[in-house]
């Protein structure tokens, strides 16, 4: 018995064992397939979460709901990647919602906004940026399609490149006053932005900064500005209402050097018809005498707006006070040109080339005595041009200044006149120059393609003698007698000296002196003349009867008009003094 109760017992240990295995095998099955589920779960939830959530370094972070369709920055410091390339380009791939992202909220405590931030934000109609914000990345909002109005915080002194651009329906901006930059093509592309107010402050303006801001009409450009970059908007046929206001020299100098069609400066509204061209010089056009008007004092830098009535310009008139032109003056702009009058304040035109009065349809010239120089090419190709009165102080004729004049038949080289350039005179119609300054020097082309027959009028021994000499031009001694008969000059070998004190004045028996005969012998002749070309060059001294005569410009004075208008008279080219 004894031994068989044993037996039993081991078989029931046995069987309890056995039943014991099993339960604690099935349990830990258990366990193993809930901790699998629970991590499958959890993984399941950092996917999720992490598609929604993340950061742009290590102080700030960002999420998106996709039920307001809101995303939000969040955190304290500068928003940015540690590697941008990468980030941006894993950012974008990996969250395709950003298309559909409506409001962007940046919250208090973010410092920056990244480069390229929110380049893709298609879809993003506003934009909140708080004060904390102090610097904001290139293309930062570029690309926002649908953003409508943004507002950019105190503590931002640069707006940069490609900021804005792009923006398409972007219809407010306000800047704050602490702005000092606005960069490159910063709101290109915005064609929904109507006005624009730049603060007092801003010293930049980059290239194309408003380009392509086709709706725009309203925007100033203050007195602090210092710094303008190329087609900063669009003119004429883009976005002829845009108006500008300006402030102060710089934002003057802004509006007619880019041709700025309507604009306000220090409180006179501009047109197509009227503006500035110089610190302080206005021009205005009347379109129904066709007169162009300079009004002002100093130097009128730039020419007008070339507009649609520029070629139905029929005179131009520069007032007393302005000092000289710039910028290609009137040259190739006025083509139906026939009077300029120039003031006495007037010493020339500031460009050393190409610019001044050529290819003007004028007829006469009456150059004011301060100018000193004329500049190349200053009168080339105004083939009308019969007359041209120097001034007493010339002392440069520049490369071209009258190449091509070919009605013009005669002129008087003033005697501080000290260097004539090359083609000064090409091609000319000139019939005869007189040289008062006996050392003069002439450049081998100054009269290329001139009428052998030209005669040049100067000293003996003079440097224009040997230029005619040189050239193969007919010479006169200056003061010689000489007869004009059928418009050709015959010489005759009567010294003057000799005709002048042979020929004494005869006594004038009536009350009143003949104009132009100076030698009292009842007939205007080259007698006149030489008697006229000695007492300017040489000093002989004249009596009050003779001055009265040959004062045939009734100013008053002796002078060389007077000589070329005695000429002109002598050559028929005017029928009386």
């Amino acid at each position: 018995m004894k031994n068989a109760e044993l037996k039993r017992f081991y078989a029931a240990v046995a069987a309890l064992v056995m039943a014991s295995g099993t339960t604690v095998t099935a349990f830990a099955e258990e366990v193993a397939d809930a901790g699998t589920a629970a991590e499958t779960s959890a993984a399941e939830v950092k996917t999720e979460t992490s598609d929604y959530s993340g950061n742009f370094g290590k102080d700030v972070n960002w999420k998106y709901d996709p039920e307001s369709k809101t995303f939000t920055v969040s955190g304290k410091g500068r928003m940015e990647f540690e590697n941008e390339d990468i980030s941006l380009a894993y950012f974008y791939m990996n969250h395709k919602w950003v298309e559909e992202v409506e409001k962007i909220v940046i919250e208090d405590g973010v410092e920056s906004i990244n480069d390229d931030a929110f380049e893709r934000f298609a879809s993003a109609k506003s934009v909140s940026i708080p004060e904390s914000v102090k610097e904001m990345g290139y293309d930062c909002f570029c690309n926002c399609i649908s953003l409508e109005e943004v507002t950019i915080p105190s503590g931002v002194t640069i707006i940069p490149t490609f900021a804005f651009k792009n923006c398409n329906e972007l219809k407010k901006v306000e800047l704050p006053d602490g702005l000092e930059w606005i960069g490159s093509e910063a709101f290109k592309g915005c064609c929904s932005l109507v006005s624009v107010h730049i603060p007092e402050g801003v010293k930049r303006i980059d290239e194309q900064a408003f380009k392509h801001c086709l709706k725009l009409r309203e925007i100033n450009l203050p007195e602090s500005v210092e710094q303008y970059g190329e087609n900063i908007f669009d003119w004429v046929d883009d976005n002829e209402y845009l108006r500008i206001k300006v402030d102060g020299p710089n934002g003057r100098s802004y509006a007619y050097r880019n041709g700025c069609l309507r604009f306000e400066a220090d409180g006179v509204v501009y047109s197509d018809t009227s503006g500035i061209c110089g610190e302080f010089v206005d021009w205005s056009y009347d379109r129904e005498t066709g007169v162009l008007t300079f009004t002002g004092t100093g130097m009128a830098d730039y020419a007008p707006l070339y507009s649609e009535w520029s070629e139905k310009v029929k005179k131009i008139i520069v007032g007393e006070g302005i000092t000289g032109i710039g910028c290609n003056g009137f040259s190739f702009h006025f083509p139906g040109v026939e009077s300029v009058t120039l003031p006495e304040s007037f010493k020339g035109f500031t460009e050393d080339t190409g610019c001044g009065l050529s290819d003007l349809a004028i007829t006469s010239i009456d150059l004011p005595d301060k100018m000193k120089v004329i500049n190349q090419g200053m009168l080339q190709n105004c083939t009308k041009l019969k007359e041209v009165k120097m001034p007493a102080k010339l002392e440069i004729i520049g490369d071209f200044a009258f190449a091509s004049d070919s009605s013009l038949e005669s002129i008087v080289i003033p005697e501080k006149t000290d260097k004539i350039g090359e083609y000064a005179f090409d091609a000319c119609g000139l019939k005869s120059v007189t040289f008062m300054n006996k050392y003069v020097r002439i450049d081998d082309t100054a009269f290329y393609l001139c009428d052998p027959s030209m005669v040049i009028i100067a000293k003996k021994g003079s440097t224009a003698e040997e230029y005619a000499e040189k050239h193969g031009f007919q010479f006169q001694v200056l003061g010689e007698e000489k007869k004009v008969e059928d418009n050709k000059v015959e010489a005759v070998e009567t010294d003057v000296k000799t005709v002048a004190l042979a020929a004494p004045v005869q006594a004038d028996t009536s009350t009143t002196v003949k104009l132009g005969d100076a030698d009292g012998s009842g007939v205007v002749d080259i007698s006149d003349i030489s008697m006229l070309s000695l007492a300017l060059v040489d000093g002989t001294e004249l009596t009050d009867e003779q001055k009265k005569a040959l004062d045939v410009d009734g100013d008053g004075d002796v002078d060389l008009a007077d000589l070329a208008k005695l000429r002109q008279y002598l050559s028929k080219k005017i029928e009386k003094l």
